[in-house]
């Protein structure tokens, strides 16, 4: 509970770099999830074969000569764990309602594939959503073609965005744009301008690492997270509350003091995102416990992920004010 409000843990950020930066390496992150999205694909292709058994039994029901045949089966959602940056508001709008429960990720390494989908007028400007999306708020739609209406009341989205720093702008023009204190950014620095050995050798691959702590969560806290009937609330502890508001309240007085009033929303937006980076790491860290997550009451925010939470709020704000 934040703010009197339930969140989850979803978040948007734009991390930036100059070209040829080793920024593309965002890529490996998927590799993470891929065994929680591995498992989403076979859940909706089992739900798939069951609705086409269950379709064929259906239709040689009704050729049946005097047969009474009751509605036939509905066919079920397209279950997918991600949602390409280059697609149309209402393809967004019908997967984010196919997926409610778990919502679903939107990685694009390439910034300007969303300004272009954000600005199309012809498919649907989807940053609407998006700005929705971030508290949670209903989205609402409605297709004109096939009267299909879409109502996804608690809409979670996560975005990974990454490109260069002009992209930036052109995807957000304005500090006053409401999309721009709903981001965390992190512009990256080449500091070492000099060829690096490519080949050295390591113990293991990238590729390897990401494979391994994916394949760990997994086992030790989606699975058992997925068996919860509720979901799982976490907290901060009354010393960790009270740090809290102290620091974004001073945060608060500093920023507006020299940038104005405008940086208010991205100060206190950062609040929400800083709960929520404090949310995910503790629930990463669930993963070096012997805790049951599916029998858990309350997930207590750590003292080290607190602080470390905390410590990148310090630097988000220098980011997102440069």
């Amino acid at each position: 509970r934040y703010h009197k409000r339930t969140y989850f843990p979803n978040l948007y950020a734009f991390i930036t770099a100059p070209p040829a930066s080793l920024k593309g390496d965002l890529s490996f992150l998927l590799r993470f999830v891929e065994p929680v999205a591995e498992a989403i694909r076979l859940a909706g292709q089992q739900e798939m074969a069951e609705y086409e058994q269950k379709l064929a039994e259906y239709n040689a029901q009704k050729q049946k000569k005097g047969a009474k045949v009751g509605l036939p089966p509905k066919e079920p959602p397209y279950r997918t764990l991600f949602a390409p940056g280059n697609c149309t508001a209402a393809a967004l709008y019908e997967t984010m309602d196919d997926n409610q429960v778990l919502g679903i990720i939107m990685f694009e390494p390439e910034g300007d594939v969303i300004t272009q989908a954000c600005r199309n007028k012809e498919t649907g400007d989807f940053s609407v959503g998006s700005r929705l999306a971030f508290h949670h708020e209903k989205i609402s739609s409605f297709r004109k073609t096939d009267h299909k209406r879409i109502i996804i009341r608690c809409p979670r989205l996560t975005e990974l965005i990454s490109g260069t720093k002009n992209q930036v702008g052109d995807m957000i023009p304005s500090a006053e744009n409401g999309n721009f204190s709903r981001y965390l950014f992190y512009e990256l620095d080449e500091e070492n301008d000099e060829w690096q050995d490519v080949f050295a050798e390591a113990e293991e691959t990238v590729e390897d690492m990401y494979d391994a702590v994916g394949k760990e969560y997994y086992e030790k806290v989606y699975v058992p997270l997925s068996k919860r009937k509720q979901p799982l609330p976490f907290t901060f502890t009354v010393e960790q509350r009270d740090e809290f508001n102290a620091f974004f309240r001073v945060l608060q007085k500093e920023q507006t003091s020299m940038l104005g009033d405008e940086i208010r929303a991205t100060v206190r937006r950062l609040g929400l995102i800083t709960f929520r980076l404090a949310m995910t790491l503790s629930v990463l860290r669930l993963a070096e416990t012997d805790v049951d997550v599916s029998t858990m009451e309350t997930l207590v925010c750590d003292d080290r992920d607190f602080r470390i939470a905390m410590e990148m709020s310090n630097v988000l704000i220098s980011h997102a004010t440069s």
